[in-house]
């Protein structure tokens, strides 16, 4: 007969595994969130280089931001359009 007690330990072994690859999942997903905001901040900076509308919407969302987490901004600026 098998021992209840083996299995309850089994149990939560097998609970602690699935922990770990949730822990796992979730670490993944937020990288690549992170990669993507990433990603997509380069471009659109690229982008507003040479797109005055681009430009100007950046600028805004740079003072929104910069208003909500001034200590992120403090050590960078906006960069200058080329074409503006």
């Amino acid at each position: 007969m098998v021992d209840i007690a083996k299995l309850k330990q089994r149990l939560e072994q097998i609970d602690a595994e699935k922990q770990d690859i949730r822990n796992k999942l979730s670490k993944g997903n937020k990288s690549n969130a992170t990669s993507r905001k990433i990603e997509l901040g380069v471009h659109l900076l690229k982008l507003s280089e040479t797109d005055a509308s681009v430009h100007a919407a950046l600028v805004k969302v740079w003072a929104t931001a910069k208003a909500k987490r001034p200590n992120a901004f403090f050590d960078v600026e906006l960069p200058k359009a080329k074409n503006n």
